[in-house]
């Protein structure tokens, strides 16, 4: 009879433990659901943050693209312009040749013609 009333103790005990357990347990489960749901809200406006951020930047590139195309046009003006200017310098540098040996053709013409 001693033996059964100690046992019947001892699982009153575990009983008494397993609901202090299955207490915690559920007390815990409660935390880890608000947290989940906490990380979740956190989650979902972080997403519309990086949304925002995201038409933000492509209203930055499509800026961009049209500058770029831009500065593309005016790159090609730029070349034009560039190519004319240095056909007009090779046309000067060859005129300059020219007066530049104007001096020595006036002299053997004047030596030609007063000899």
């Amino acid at each position: 009879m001693k033996n059964e009333k100690r046992i019947i103790e001892l699982l009153a005990e575990v009983l008494i433990k397993q609901d202090t357990m299955t207490g915690e347990i559920r007390g815990v489960r409660t935390e880890l659901k608000d947290e989940i749901q906490d990380l979740r809200t956190e989650l979902k406006y972080e997403i519309q943050d990086l949304r925002g951020e995201v038409h933000e930047l492509r209203g930055e590139v499509y800026d961009l693209k049209y500058e770029v195309g831009g500065m593309k046009g005016e790159l090609v003006k730029l070349n034009l312009q560039t190519a004319e200017n240095t056909r007009a310098i090779v046309k000067l540098a060859n005129e300059v040749e020219k007066l530049t040996d104007l001096p020595d053709r006036v002299s053997k013409l004047e030596k030609a013609i007063y000899r």
